[in-house]
């Protein structure tokens, strides 16, 4: 348990930015940002080997910054034109060896699109569901490990599945669940150690954090309670232990503002932990940072 506390401990100081470690000197990349930014993922764009940043801006832009190897260059456009891109989501969707963009457009009548990579030089918008009131979460996910990319999406009302044809073309929704109500934040992983993609979403103050368990048929079984009771701003899963098996973290419940961990015992059952009591650490003002390598130099914080 000490070791285990000492690990989240390391992973908590990271997520909030207070480790002390040692890094170069900060990269100017843009200088002439004014507003707020949402969202913040990082994929090679034009396949040259590089990762290159991509940012979502409080409302309608998202940009991306090409990475030069010693700098970045100056914003390329995307769109301009998503009311609210709360989220961002990237992988190969038709095959064509390039990423593509997951775009999650929250508001009462957001939606989700994927914009098509054309070999990092221009983007073709294709629009998956053009109404899905307060959608936060969409991510790229083969459900049924045939080899492309499906696509979930978490809103106010139901949880959406659209199966992928191969070729990048997407059904109409296909709905996991809309018995509850209020999926506020998901997070998409193999928790049970079967080779297929589950899923774990808060539902509201009331539902609690709940396990969609991948049936290995191309959908996912009723929900499993992980947590009975409590709002969460995000969840995300990683290994933190270092055991072989997807654990839990969840920012700001109602419980102590602060950070909560739930051990997986490898086969998706979880056990609460301990909390890290961290007030306004892990809301969604403050989750705008991730870490990655740049300069494929293996070092990593």
């Amino acid at each position: 348990m000490k070791n285990m506390k000492l690990l989240f401990s390391l992973a908590l100081s990271l997520i909030c930015g207070s480790i002390n470690a040692q890094l170069s000197a900060p990269i100017t990349i843009d200088e002439s940002i004014t507003t707020s930014q949402r969202k913040i993922v990082l994929f090679d764009v034009d396949n040259d080997a590089l990762k290159d940043i991509v940012i979502s801006g409080y409302f309608n832009d998202i940009v991306w910054y090409k990475n030069l190897g010693n700098g970045f260059s100056s914003s390329q456009n995307i769109t301009s034109t998503v009311t609210e891109p709360y989220h961002l989501d990237f992988g190969d969707i038709n095959g064509d060896g390039f990423n593509d963009l997951l775009v999650t457009n929250k508001g009462a009548y957001g939606g989700v699109s994927v914009f098509v990579n054309n070999g990092g030089v221009s983007w073709t918008e294709s629009e998956i569901d053009s109404v899905l009131p307060y959608c936060v979460n969409s991510y790229f996910i083969d459900v049924e490990n045939d080899g492309d990319l499906d696509i979930i999406c978490c809103s106010d009302l139901s949880i959406n599945l659209y199966k992928n044809d191969g070729l990048g073309i997407f059904t109409n929704p296909i709905i996991i669940n809309d018995n509850l109500a209020e999926f506020y934040t998901m997070t998409v992983n193999d928790f049970n150690n079967d080779g297929f993609k589950d899923l774990v979403i808060n539902s509201g103050s009331v539902m609690g954090i709940l396990l969609f368990l991948n049936n290995t048929s191309g959908t996912f079984n009723a929900p499993i309670t992980v947590e009975s009771f409590g709002l969460r701003f995000f969840i995300t899963s990683f290994d933190i232990d270092n055991d072989n098996d997807i654990d839990l973290i969840d920012g700001n419940s109602i419980y102590n503002f602060g950070l909560d961990f739930f051990e997986n015992d490898g086969l998706g059952s979880f056990v609460h932990t301990f909390s890290e009591s961290q007030p306004n650490c892990a809301d969604e003002i403050n989750i705008k940072t991730c870490f990655s390598d740049l300069n494929n130099n293996k070092a990593m914080v």
